[in-house]
C-alpha cells in the first residue's frame, strides 16, 4: 500500500537541512545494506551523497559490512564508515586505549570525532 504525502511534509524534512547547524549526514544502515542488490537503494543513497556534497555537509554511512559496499560508498564519494566490515562495537574508552589497531593495513583510514556538547 502506497501513502501519499502532502507536498509541505513532504519537503519539511529538506528545509531542517538548511536551518540546522550541522556538518554531517549520516546515512541509515536500512538504506546502505543493500545498495549493492537493490537499485532503489542504490539510487537512494547515491542521492544523500550527491546532495550533501552540494550543501557543503559530510557524509557517514553505517551499517558498512562488505568491500563491494564500501566500494560503492567511496565511488560515490562518501569516505566516511561505520559497520561490522571495520569491526565489531566497542566501548568509546576501549577503541581509545586501542588508538586505531582495530583497522587492518589496507582498510582506508577512518576518523573517529568526539562530539563536544
Amino acid at each position: 500500500m502506497s501513502q501519499n504525502l502532502s507536498r509541505g511534509r513532504r519537503h519539511a524534512w529538506l528545509a531542517y537541512l538548511k536551518r540546522l547547524p550541522i556538518e554531517t549526514l549520516k546515512i541509515d544502515r536500512s538504506f546502505v545494506s543493500d545498495i549493492v542488490d537493490d537499485p532503489n537503494d542504490a539510487v537512494l543513497v547515491e542521492t544523500i551523497i550527491v546532495m550533501a556534497k552540494h550543501l557543503g555537509l559530510r557524509t557517514i554511512a553505517e551499517g558498512v559490512e562488505t568491500r563491494e559496499v564500501l566500494a560503492f560508498l567511496e565511488e560515490k564519494g562518501c569516505h566516511n564508515f561505520q559497520g561490522y566490515l571495520f569491526s565489531r562495537p566497542v566501548p568509546f574508552q576501549a577503541l581509545m586505549d586501542m588508538g586505531g589497531s582495530l583497522l587492518p593495513d589496507e582498510m582506508p583510514a577512518v576518523k573517529l570525532v568526539q562530539r563536544v556538547v
